[in-house]
């Protein structure tokens, strides 16, 4: 499986996979379009040791070039605990490589061993700004956010929004689900508005501080309806007014679509 694809300013592809076996996947890098490959973070060593040696979740580019991802996504064990590392784009051509990379993952919370899935976002409009979404260790819902103003070096956690899931109140916006449907994206022209989505989609106009409902799956409670299960979200470039969500409704409808191409 490919999680995430990326491409730097010097033309090298990462790909952030999730191998078959345990000694696949990881981050992959190419420097030539894709003829060749080579592990750079995770797997390879064929230990088989966990979650952790063959999956690489997100990929993401900030502003100037630094590159963050995430590995590790369903296991409970310890070393399958997802992680959040950091090659910086001073590293120019080396960046990237095999043992260019820093552990930066935040402190879990008190009485918890570590993460499942990290889904994360960098601000384009500072280079050192971003959000990490974090899926509780030992359940499928959505146990923390995470802010950073100082490119990883330190971590401060954020509210949780809460949301009228069919007129109950709960902080948890996956309703349990975020090993399925998150999404986060970072306003290109304010640091401080984010996007997230769950089950819904929520917004932050004060980093974090506060939440918005956005939208509810079928419309109810006065809210606008959006199609539940929130996957991918980006904002027009520039554009702090357009911002696109991709649901569980768009990749059904984009599969069936190419369905009908292919016969």
């Amino acid at each position: 499986y490919i999680q995430d694809i990326v491409v730097t300013s010097l033309g090298h592809i990462y790909a952030a996979t999730r191998g078959y076996y345990c000694n696949t996947g990881g981050i992959l890098k190419s420097t030539n379009g894709g003829v060749a490959w080579t592990n750079v973070l995770g797997s390879g060593s064929g230990s088989c040791t966990g979650y952790f040696d063959y999956i690489g979740s997100d990929i993401e580019i900030a502003a100037n070039g630094d590159l963050y991802c995430t590995t590790g996504l369903m296991g409970s064990a310890a070393n399958s605990y997802s992680r959040i590392f950091k090659s910086a784009a001073s590293l120019g051509t080396s960046q990237g490589n095999s043992g260019q990379w820093t552990n930066i993952t935040p402190t879990p919370p008190s009485g918890d061993a570590g993460f499942r899935r990290i889904e994360l976002a960098c601000a384009p409009s500072d280079n050192q700004f971003l959000y990490a979404l974090c899926q509780n260790y030992n359940g499928s819902d959505l146990r923390s956010i995470y802010k950073s103003v100082n490119g990883g070096s330190s971590w401060t956690t954020v509210t949780l929004p809460t949301w009228c899931d069919q007129g109950s109140i709960s902080t948890d916006l996956t309703r349990g689900q975020a090993w399925y449907d998150l999404s986060l994206a970072v306003d290109p022209n304010n640091p401080n508005v984010v996007v997230v989505g769950g089950v819904d989609l929520f917004k932050s106009a004060n980093g974090g501080n506060t939440w918005t409902q956005l939208s509810h799956w079928y419309g109810g409670f006065g809210f606008q309806e959006v199609h539940a299960d929130q996957h991918y979200a980006y904002f027009e470039p520039g554009n702090s007014s357009v911002c696109f969500s991709q649901t569980t409704e768009v990749f059904t409808v984009l599969q069936t679509l190419l369905l009908l191409v292919l016969f």
